[in-house]
């Protein structure tokens, strides 16, 4: 059986410590229609739990503030 036409979400985190900048970059993803779960957090420590909890998940996105 063929799986071609399925669509695959993207798991995309959002890590900034300034949800102003959160909320834009998670708006313009929106915008382009993407099947995609967005998951924020305001610090690295936040993100570094996260995965530690549900190493399950992958996160196949990442946008990060390298100056938090």
């Amino acid at each position: 059986m063929s799986h071609e036409n399925e669509v695959e979400q993207l798991n995309i985190a959002i890590c900034d410590d300034e949800e102003n900048i959160r909320i834009y970059i998670r708006k313009l993803i929106q915008k382009q229609e993407t099947f995609c779960k967005i998951t924020e957090f305001s610090s690295g420590k936040e993100l570094l739990e996260f995965q530690d909890e549900t190493n399950a998940e992958e996160i196949d996105i990442l946008f990060l503030d390298i100056s938090m």
